[in-house]
């Protein structure tokens, strides 16, 4: 079960960085780098894809997620793609991945938004054999919020996922008929996609999924566990190093039903806040041996 303790302080690859530690799980957090989780070690293995060259100082960062330092596990609000909302123009990945968090006491780091008027805090709890994430966003405006945890997995051809029970119908946003032919139930795999290409799945609307699993070839695997009544949305991005450096799974529990925040609320499937109504929802990962979900 995991629980609230204070992390250590240290350093890692020269940023501040929050060390949680309990059992033989560790897990890095960088508030300065968007409150970036940059390291995942559960028994000896790296979950997160790491950085392949010095971090980039954070002044530094360019506007693209893409083209900064591209690993672990970043934060999307509100939104992923860039898009119009309310006459205001967001951009990609949303304005949460490249903003200092702030420590605002008793574990909380939050970050406000640069074009809407919300605070988004999150905490972090772990165990011996998982963690668990705690949320909170509120907002001085009415607004369309939509947000996707966005954690690259490190994977290799054979490793799969499967999504919710494995049987919900799967929408592919690029529309290349990758998995035309899978079968209800069966894994997703890495394999199915060319090298040098991606594609982003979504479970159907209509099916809200509260969980995911990744599974290694080897047998180990990782599962999520979210809060679908205020995240009742998830994707899942494949990447065979045709976006990022390298071979990547990103599962992404998320609050609207699509990339951009604007198509998602004209389709009236996003969660919309209100002044002085917060919204809060829990994530959590936990890792073992393969087995269903």
């Amino acid at each position: 079960m995991a629980a609230y303790s204070d992390p250590e302080r240290a350093v890692w690859r020269g940023d501040p960085a929050l060390l949680y530690r309990a059992g033989e799980l560790t897990v890095v957090v960088l508030p300065q780098r968007g409150g970036k989780l940059a390291s995942i070690v559960y028994r000896g293995r790296e979950w997160l894809t790491q950085p392949r060259r010095p971090l980039l100082p954070h002044a530094e960062l360019p506007p693209l997620l893409v083209d900064g330092d591209m690993f672990g596990w970043d934060e999307c609000a509100p939104t992923i793609d860039d898009c119009a909302v309310m006459g205001r123009r967001l951009p990609l990945h949303g304005d949460a991945w490249d903003q200092a968090w702030s420590e605002m006491g008793d574990g909380w780091l939050a970050v406000r938004g640069r074009h809407f008027a919300y605070t988004l805090r999150r905490r972090l709890s772990i165990g011996t054999a998982g963690f668990r994430l705690d949320y909170r966003v509120s907002t001085a405006e009415p607004m369309p919020f939509l947000w996707a945890a966005h954690p690259q997995f490190a994977a290799s051809p054979d490793t799969e996922v499967v999504l919710g029970s494995g049987a919900e119908p799967l929408i592919d946003r690029f529309g290349r008929g990758y998995w035309e032919a899978r079968e209800p139930g069966a894994p997703i795999r890495l394999s199915d996609l060319p090298p040098g290409t991606s594609a982003k799945l979504f479970v159907t609307p209509d099916r809200p999924a509260d969980r995911a699993q990744l599974i290694q070839p080897d047998g180990a695997r990782l599962t999520f566990r979210w809060d679908a009544a205020v995240v009742p949305y998830l994707g899942v991005w494949m990447d065979r190093a045709g976006i990022g450096p390298v071979d990547a799974i990103a599962i992404e529990p998320m609050t609207g039903f699509a990339d951009s925040c604007a198509s998602a609320a004209e389709a009236d499937c996003v969660l919309w806040l209100k002044p002085g109504q917060a919204a809060s929802w829990w994530l959590e990962v936990e890792f073992g041996e393969a087995r269903k979900v």
